[in-house]
């Protein structure tokens, strides 16, 4: 009988956990992660603020938490694509191009990622987030400070296409793609690309 109580115990615990996790998303992709609150997390999941505490010792690490559960998926996603062209260029185009499209549609990590000043623990998870599309593209691309400079250039031109009007939106992704594309085929030991210098992941 006990057993049975611990296993429900261990159920209705992990029922929980899900229903955190799944609103702490939903509340982060709907305000974005400075404007998320514990209230609203609690509210969205039917349960206590003090619940939460269960499953996370702060407000941002359960952010931080979001942040990697998404960008796991975002990485998954960016690898499938990878694999789809033979060529390394038009992976890397057609990889870079879809991770704009799901930016657009608020599916993506990135609109996450250039949200701005956060605390530490989300910041040491979107550093993770860029060195995990760093390490997709090393894998595809055998070039490791390429890998690096896509991934900057990708951030640093999503920031402003974010803000174009819906009818640049396409010429911004191909611009962006385009510029990633070549990025991989550049010679040089550092990828012939500034953005190696800078990004500190």
């Amino acid at each position: 009988m006990a057993y049975r109580v611990t296993a429900q115990g261990r159920a209705r615990r992990l029922e929980l956990e899900r229903r955190v996790r799944r609103a702490a998303h939903d509340v982060v992709m709907k305000k974005g992660f400075e404007d998320a609150r514990l209230g609203d997390v609690a509210r969205a999941a039917g349960v206590s603020p003090a619940a939460i505490y269960r499953f996370a010792p702060s407000r941002d690490e359960l952010l931080a938490d979001v942040l990697r559960r998404v960008s796991a998926k975002e990485r998954d996603a960016f690898r499938r694509m990878l694999s789809v062209h033979a060529n390394v260029r038009d992976a890397i185009r057609a990889a870079t191009h879809q991770f704009v499209v799901r930016a657009y549609t608020g599916n993506a990590i990135a609109g996450v990622l250039l949200s701005g000043p956060a605390a530490p623990a989300v910041d040491r998870a979107r550093a993770e987030t860029r060195a995990l599309l760093a390490d997709v593209i090393h894998d595809r691309l055998g070039d490791r400070v390429r890998a690096i400079a896509i991934v900057g250039a990708l951030l640093a031109m999503l920031a402003d296409a974010l803000e174009a009007p819906s009818r640049e939106r396409e010429k911004r992704a191909t611009e962006i793609s385009s510029m990633c594309e070549e990025l991989a085929s550049r010679p040089g030991d550092n990828g012939g690309c500034v953005f190696a210098i800078d990004c500190p992941w």
